[in-house]
């Protein structure tokens, strides 16, 4: 049984433009990157698609979520038709922003069907927006975790608590020597058996 609900927010694309805009995004050249049956295709049918030199961004808004529950499966469906034409090193970094600019109900079929889309990342990565709120489940457009991205060198932390053990053994230096193959790790490797060997002393 479906419930109407309060409308507290509208969310227009402008809004999803807008915000790509600022992360560097453009829209594609479509007649030079698309063949012309596929970019009739995504234009008539309300798609935008959008880039940066790491990402391809399909943005379509849907009026409501009846709007969505009609056509988003379908439209999931004509994005594995972009994804045979963008370059290789974008396909595994292809999302479709699902915009809905009114949700009008709290019907099952609704959030059973959000929550499907969003969990099948077999063409690409999904996201269902409601409000300025489902941005913030969006790595790539949260400010903070751009902002902070370079704390999240797992590699480096690794090295640095190495620098912290004592009595590293030699079987641990080989796997480390295994596993980190460049100059970097050439450089810490010597300085984890200088530290062993003044510790051992």
């Amino acid at each position: 049984m479906k419930k109407l609900r309060k409308v507290d927010h509208i969310l227009e694309i402008n809004v999803i433009r807008n915000i790509l805009k600022n992360k560097g995004f453009t829209t594609i050249n479509y007649s030079n990157e698309l063949t012309k049956e596929l970019t009739e295709t995504l234009l008539n049918n309300g798609f935008e698609v959008w880039k940066d030199e790491n990402r391809y961004v399909v943005i379509k808004e849907y009026q409501n979520d009846f709007h969505f529950l009609n056509y988003g499966k379908k439209d999931h469906i004509e994005i594995l038709y972009l994804l045979n034409e963008i370059p290789s090193k974008y396909k595994n970094n292809l999302y479709f922003f699902l915009i809905i600019k009114n949700v009008e109900s709290e019907s099952d079929s609704f959030f059973l069907e959000k929550n499907r889309l969003e969990k099948d990342a077999f063409i690409c990565r999904k996201y269902v927006i409601e409000s300025k709120n489902d941005l913030l489940r969006i790595p790539f457009l949260n400010e903070n975790f751009i902002s902070r991205k370079e704390y999240f060198n797992y590699e480096e932390m690794f090295k640095d608590e190495l620098l912290k053990i004592n009595g590293i053994e030699e079987t641990v230096f080989k796997a480390i020597e295994t596993y980190f193959m460049n100059d970097k790790t050439s450089n810490l490797i010597k300085l984890l058996r200088v530290k062993t060997k003044d510790e051992n002393k």
